[in-house]
């Protein structure tokens, strides 16, 4: 993740209340870093998302809002535990299902 050769490992964590937190560790124990921009972290990865940033960022899902209405957000944060990127999913239309959200078009094929 920092770019030190060594695979670190990261999580969604409850520091406070919730999943509130990503936690990134050393193998061997010690936290790399910890952010505390989200309300509910969920299925985190290392990616390298964004070529521009040194090292790999994290990104996931942040379940904002539980209610009935909910709300979801997917986030990317950078090496260095900075936030570079969020985007709130709308909920979805009243009585409409929740996977209703997403909308897939054509597959593409990278050139």
């Amino acid at each position: 993740m920092n770019g030190d050769g060594v695979e670190e490992f990261a999580f969604g964590g409850a520091e406070r209340a919730g999943g509130d937190s990503i936690n990134v560790y050393e193998p061997d124990g010690p936290r790399v870093w910890q952010n505390f921009d989200t309300v509910e972290a969920q299925q985190i990865a290392f990616g390298d998302f964004r070529p521009d940033l040194p090292g790999l960022e994290v990104a996931g899902l942040d379940r904002v809002d539980r209610s009935a209405n909910g709300k979801d957000a997917v986030f990317l944060i950078d090496s260095a535990a900075a936030p570079c990127g969020r985007r709130t999913v709308p909920p979805p239309a009243a009585g409409a299902p929740r996977s209703s959200r997403c909308t897939t078009g054509p597959a593409t094929t990278p050139t």
